[in-house]
């Protein structure tokens, strides 16, 4: 009798092990996020689930789709998204946000994204509202620990408006996901595309590797950073970054102070291409301050990449 038990409780064990495995597989094809529908089959009821499956599987064995249903929103959550086993060029993951929001209230510094790809490459995220809430700690999107090859599309990045806290920012390239202006190795080849970026102390970053190869290839194309309190764009230690008509303007900001528009240091290869800086005071015209257009100060090597505005 004792026999059979420890048979049958063997068996047990084994197909529990057989069926985790066949369960954990790694994710290919399309999939949505619903938060109307429970999670089950090829749906997730919500952005963390999805992120679970992602991180806790072996990875993905193929290109990955994922669909935001329309109108299912808005999901409250953050996400941190790790390097993923198998994404590359052929396998990549896309996000298609159908117009949703994703947001976060951010209550101190430790975790104050809303978005955070944390080495993840080859990801693209298209029509997506991505919100963080906090009074004083909100980065929309943070991309950090080489993450590059990534695109966003059409997407909206927002901090709450007239806020003037240095630990505010929408969009943010950087050596760490507790600072938007932290030198290190925080992603190349990354890709901003006909996005809006509102608000924020610093509205949009892309910082660097502080000696070679440094920290490359990060393009913004058709992108709006808007409204923003002191600084609309900083880049330090980037080579080759590019703003390709770009708008840069703050038509609705009240609270103000010293404004650098664009801010780049120690920078090589620069382009601002077809950019315009308009509308910096409309929100308060009687308003007496200094005002940086373009500020671009020092140079880490004399390899004649020229800075062009």
């Amino acid at each position: 009798m004792k026999k059979s038990y420890k048979l049958i409780k063997i068996f047990f064990v084994l197909l529990f092990i057989a069926t985790f495995k066949l369960a954990a597989q790694p994710l290919s094809g399309l999939y949505t996020i619903n938060a109307a529908t429970v999670t089950g089959g090829t749906n997730f009821q919500t952005f963390n689930a999805f992120v679970t499956a992602l991180t806790t599987t072996l990875g993905v064995s193929g290109s990955v789709t994922v669909d935001v249903v329309a109108n299912s929103g808005p999901y409250t959550e953050q996400i941190i998204i790790p390097q993923v086993v198998g994404m590359s060029l052929a396998n990549n993951l896309i996000i298609n946000g159908n117009g949703n929001t994703i947001q976060f209230n951010a209550s101190s510094n430790v975790s104050m994204w809303t978005i955070c790809f944390n080495g993840l490459d080859y990801t693209t995220i298209n029509d997506l509202v991505v919100d963080a809430q906090g009074s004083q700690y909100g980065y929309a999107c943070n991309l950090t620990n080489s993450s590059n090859f990534n695109k966003f599309n059409r997407c909206a990045f927002k901090c709450p408006l007239n806020g003037i806290s240095t630990f505010q920012v929408p969009f943010s390239i950087s050596g760490t996901n507790t600072s938007a202006l932290t030198f290190g190795n925080s992603g190349e080849f990354n890709t901003v595309t006909t996005c809006t970026m509102t608000s924020g102390y610093y509205n949009t970053t892309s910082l660097g590797l502080t000696s070679p190869p440094y920290t490359q290839g990060n393009s913004f194309i058709n992108c709006r950073m808007t409204d923003f309190y002191s600084y609309g764009i900083v880049a330090a230690y980037s080579k080759n970054t590019s703003f390709i008509n770009c708008l840069i303007d703050r038509p609705t900001r009240t609270v103000n102070t010293t404004v650098y528009a664009s801010y780049c240091y120690y920078s090589q290869g620069i382009l601002f291409d077809g950019c315009r800086f308009i509308n910096m005071y409309d929100g308060a015209p009687g308003f007496a301050g200094s005002f940086y257009c373009v500020y671009n100060d020092g140079h880490p090597i004399a390899n004649g990449l020229r800075n062009v505005y």
